[in-house]
């Protein structure tokens, strides 16, 4: 029969994108903006095996906006003539002074330049911003069991009268379509339908900007921001009668992660004391007490005491995580946001300088001569799951309010790579490098109530020599070529200690755990 009929559909996708720049250069006022808008969606079908019909089809959409926006300010500052003049890297001219007056306006000049020295420095440290932009993704997704059509035309079963799906689900929408699912007879009766219905939901924030305070001094910031979250539930007949289904949404759960930029760089170079222990988690276990207050302020209790407020015990998780927060972020209780998924991305740098060679001294022996540093940091939840009792029970068995999400551990991880990095090329072509290098990892276990912190540094020392114009013999095949190339001599040594030490909550102790030395050549 299936060949008479060429055969059943057994699965459909398309896909489509939609791009748009926005027409901000044809604007003289606003040319210096790039924006661009994007967006595309796919729908996937799939039917049931042959033995398990009754169980449908399962349908798949989802989409994706993405907004990208680049302001170059150096182009905006050229648009005025005064600010272009001012902030050029090299006069354009030069005044010519007849030699018999040479000796009477000299002072003046030298008074001349260096006055329009300093105001150019000045304007160079004003107008430092050169460049700032951001970018915005979001992705959804809906994933359906149970679908009982078949597709036909552009993935739909009778798209010119009661199409199914509806036209807004192939094109991407995120609309709820189990209700109308339902009450069209879309979905199976089956109650044995065991596959999960699936929303997935997530957006991407990013932001950078270029400064430049003075020439070959360049600062480069970057922000990001990244939350996930997936929905599953079962969504089924829950009814034993054929004739009079009744669609329900069973076990319902969402989980996810979270990723944020973060500056906790007051805290970077506090050091431990001699007997491992740290103030960092002394003024973690004291704050507790003080972000207790704060989530329920109409129980006025006085600090000292060991009475935390009702709901909020120094073991809640809504009172853990923003103490952890403001004790490794050096960020005052009082000051720290009750969020645990801050909504502001905090900025992190790389700063770079190769401007040494202007320096005659410098230049008579040097190349290149450069400094550079960079600091990453970054705040994750690395999965939340919700809470199945949150709405059905307001307490856990240590008396504090259920959370909606339960979260099993929340890092913080910082990075200097490097702290400080100087490189040098010299005249005769011999490369020295030298880079310290530091980091930490924070760990907060809600489950096991203890922190973790994995400190590291590292000192590389590099050496090298390019030997120029080396002479390379080839046989091509049509005869011996002469090839001239450099070739690079290297090496480093790096000298890197790490240690661990977990810190337990309940205890209130500090035990080193781990710890190296690392020698590599």
């Amino acid at each position: 029969t299936n060949i008479l009929s060429l055969g059943r559909p057994t699965e459909y996708h398309h896909n489509f994108d939609v791009r748009y720049n926005l027409p901000l250069s044809k604007i003289p006022a606003l040319s210096w903006i790039n924006s661009s808008i994007n967006y595309d969606a796919g729908y996937d079908w799939r039917s049931s095996s042959l033995a398990a019909e009754d169980f449908g089809n399962t349908i798949q959409n989802n989409n994706s906006m993405r907004i990208n926006t680049q302001f170059n300010l150096s182009t905006l500052y050229n648009k005025v003539p005064f600010l272009k003049n001012l902030l050029a890297t090299k006069s354009s001219t030069r005044n010519r002074v007849p030699s018999r007056d040479r000796s009477s306006s000299q002072n003046q000049n030298n008074s001349d330049k260096s006055s329009n020295k300093l105001v150019k420095i000045l304007a160079q440290s004003i107008f430092s911003l050169k460049n700032f932009s951001f970018s915005y993704s979001e992705s959804n997704g809906t994933f359906l069991p149970g679908f009982m059509p078949v597709s036909q035309f552009f993935g739909m079963n009778s798209p010119l009268s009661n199409s199914a799906p509806t036209l807004g689900f192939v094109l991407g929408s995120q609309n709820d379509i189990r209700i109308p699912a339902s009450n069209k007879n879309w979905i199976t009766t089956n109650p044995d339908m065991n596959n999960l219905y699936t929303n997935s939901f997530s957006n991407n924030l990013n932001l950078r900007a270029t400064v430049e305070p003075v020439s070959r001094f360049k600062i480069m910031f970057t922000a990001s921001r990244r939350y996930t979250l997936n929905q599953n539930e079962y969504f089924r007949n829950t009814s034993t009668d054929p004739n009079n289904p009744v669609f329900e949404s069973v076990s319902n759960s969402q989980s996810g992660n979270f990723n944020i930029s973060f500056l906790p760089i007051k805290t970077t170079f506090v050091n431990d004391r001699a007997d491992n222990s740290s103030i960092l988690f002394d003024n973690f276990l004291k704050y507790r007490f003080d972000i207790a207050q704060r989530l329920n302020p109409n129980q006025n209790i006085q600090s000292g005491t060991n009475n935390y407020p009702m709901g909020y015990g120094p073991n809640s998780q809504d009172v853990m995580i923003p103490a952890f927060l403001s004790a490794y972020s050096g960020v005052k209780p009082n000051n720290q946001s009750l969020d645990n998924f801050p909504k502001i991305p905090m900025p992190n740098w790389n700063i770079n300088f190769n401007g040494f060679t202007k320096i005659p001294w410098i230049k008579r022996s040097f190349k290149n001569v450069s400094l550079s540093h960079s600091y990453r940091s970054t705040y994750s939840v690395g999965s939340f799951v919700s809470n199945m009792s949150f709405g059905e029970q307001i307490f856990d068995l240590s008396n504090n309010y259920i959370s909606e999400f339960q979260i099993d551990q929340v890092n913080i991880t910082e990075q200097f790579a490097p702290l400080f990095k100087i490189d040098l090329t010299m005249k005769n072509s011999i490369t020295s490098r030298f880079e310290y290098k530091k980091d930490r990892t924070v760990s907060l276990s809600l489950s096991n109530s203890q922190i973790t912190e994995v400190k590291g540094y590292e000192y590389v020392l590099g050496l090298g020599y390019r030997v120029q114009g080396v002479q390379l013999l080839f046989n091509a095949g049509g005869g011996q070529q002469n090839v001239s190339s450099d070739l690079d001599l290297r090496a480093d040594i790096s000298i890197r200690n790490n240690k661990t030490i977990i810190r337990r909550i309940e205890e209130q102790s500090n035990q080193p755990t781990s710890g190296q030395s690392l020698i590599t050549l």
